[in-house]
């Protein structure tokens, strides 16, 4: 998926496979980043955590969240009720996420 992102000329800070390791990274990188995108399906703590983590955080509050996700229940509402932009359902195809890019980023993407 990293490669999609770059495909699309997107600068990649940091990857996490956890969402303590995003929430860490997003902390990190707070005054760089553009964009953040998180899986609802993460081991240890979910992506609907990690939202909620990153959006208690005034630097990261207007920071546009992308959830990408193959759940299409209740989960994909509170992760937007808790802060996400937009949620992808997986698997997400590089128009997708072009369109997206494009919506949430317009003339700085």
């Amino acid at each position: 998926m990293r490669m999609h992102f770059e495909s699309l000329g997107c600068d990649v800070a940091g990857w996490a496979r956890t969402a303590e390791r995003g929430v860490e990274l997003a902390e990190q990188f707070a005054q760089e980043l553009d964009l953040i995108v998180v899986d609802l399906g993460l081991p240890g703590e979910d992506g609907l955590w990690a939202i909620k983590q990153i959006r208690r955080r005034h630097d990261l509050r207007k920071v546009p969240i992308i959830v990408a996700t193959a759940y299409s229940d209740q989960r994909v509402e509170h992760a937007l009720k808790a802060g996400a932009s937009i949620a992808l359902a997986k698997p997400v195809l590089e128009e997708q996420w072009a369109q997206a890019l494009s919506e949430l980023l317009g003339a700085r993407g």
